[in-house]
């Protein structure tokens, strides 16, 4: 009986990881529209693994949704020193980071193929401090000329970057969120050359990254 229950949670758990992956996936295709005025094609986000109940409700509050993809092994880098070396972040991302006193980070990172995301979780001094600081790097998303998603989760500043591969060095459709649980604070980047697959990987993979590191309201 007891087997039984676990199978039922487990169904329900894939259940709503795929429902709130298509609400995403279709949240960044609409805004999308809005940003370039023509349509994108809609992955499936049922193929992703559930986290588990563990994921749902982590002791670890740096917790990483199991995003599947061919992953790189970061498991050595748990300081923002060992961030700065993986070159993901700019200076001014990195100096917003130092400010907010990192004691421990989580780095994950998965390539499709098609597109790469990376998940960065760094555990800050204070709740205030986290919020502030998302705050501050969902800003300067926005001076690098990503745009405003429309419709993003509660709790969740997220914002989409054209891509240009036209230009010289040709420059990659992106995806980028910021968020924050309690006193971590979350950011995933989604960037692939192909514009309309980047944004349905990104609604699909933060679907599954919340479903695992809920965001605060």
């Amino acid at each position: 009986m007891g087997g039984s229950e676990g199978r039922r949670g487990g169904v329900g758990t894939r259940i709503a990881i795929s429902a709130l992956a298509a609400v995403l996936v279709a949240t960044v295709a609409v805004a999308a529209l809005v940003l370039r005025g023509h349509s994108l094609p809609i992955s499936d986000a049922s193929g992703l693994p559930g986290p588990g109940e563990d994921g749902r409700y982590p002791a670890d509050r740096l917790t990483l949704a199991e995003l599947g993809g061919a992953k790189e092994n970061h498991a050595s880098v748990d300081s923002l020193a060992g961030v700065r070396a993986l070159n993901v972040l700019t200076d001014s991302e990195l100096a917003v980071y130092a400010a907010a006193g990192v004691t421990r980070v989580k780095v994950g990172v998965s390539d499709y193929g098609d597109v790469k995301a990376t998940v960065i979780l760094a555990h800050l001094s204070d709740r205030r401090v986290a919020g502030d600081s998302a705050r501050e790097l969902a800003e300067l998303q926005l001076s690098f000329g990503f745009h405003a998603m429309p419709g993003a989760p509660s709790g969740v500043a997220a914002a989409l970057l054209p891509g240009s591969p036209l230009a010289t060095p040709p420059v990659a459709a992106g995806g980028r969120a910021h968020y924050v649980r309690g006193d971590v604070l979350a950011r995933m980047e989604v960037r692939g050359p192909d514009e309309g697959i980047t944004y349905a990987r990104f609604g699909t993979l933060l679907g599954a990254q919340l479903e695992a590191l809920p965001a605060d309201d």
